[in-house]
């Protein structure tokens, strides 16, 4: 999302509060609809600004700077729970998949092969689909119990 589109919403926020009509209940209550949507983009465009200014460098995860795992793990968990969710699985279970991942990337041979942390982040979404495939196939395996 650009800054255009950002001025855009909040141009449509700006009018939409200016024009609501008390007297039509469906066009206030589509109105706040409206300005509610319009809040949730703003909130996700703002969300994608600070994840983009909170990521570290490989460099600080390598040399185990203070903060620079802090940070990476608020978007490893991150990535990792909307990929489980999407999936079915329980904030609980995607928190145990995140910590296995961590647990896999936290190798500063691993960290050397990659050049930015977008390529790490690329890395981790690909871990979580697989680690939840096969979390996934476990739980029906259990299901169905032993042959």
């Amino acid at each position: 999302m650009t800054s255009d589109d950002h001025n855009l919403i909040l141009s449509e926020r700006a009018e939409l509060a200016r024009g609501g009509d008390e007297t039509h209940p469906i066009l206030s209550e589509l109105a706040s609809d409206l300005v509610a949507r319009a809040d949730e983009r703003v909130e996700l465009f703002t969300s994608k600004l600070s994840d983009e200014l909170a990521e570290p460098d490989i460099e600080s995860l390598i040399k185990v700077k203070p903060g620079a795992w802090q940070a990476a793990c608020e978007i490893l968990f991150r990535i990792v729970d909307r990929v489980a969710l999407r999936r079915g699985l329980s904030s609980t279970e995607a928190l145990v998949i995140g910590q296995k991942i961590l647990i896999e990337i936290a190798n500063p041979e691993l960290l050397e092969k990659y050049q930015t942390f977008a390529d790490l982040k690329h890395l981790i979404r690909a871990l979580a689909k697989q680690r939840v495939i096969d979390w996934l196939r476990k739980k029906s395996a259990e299901k169905q119990g032993p042959t």
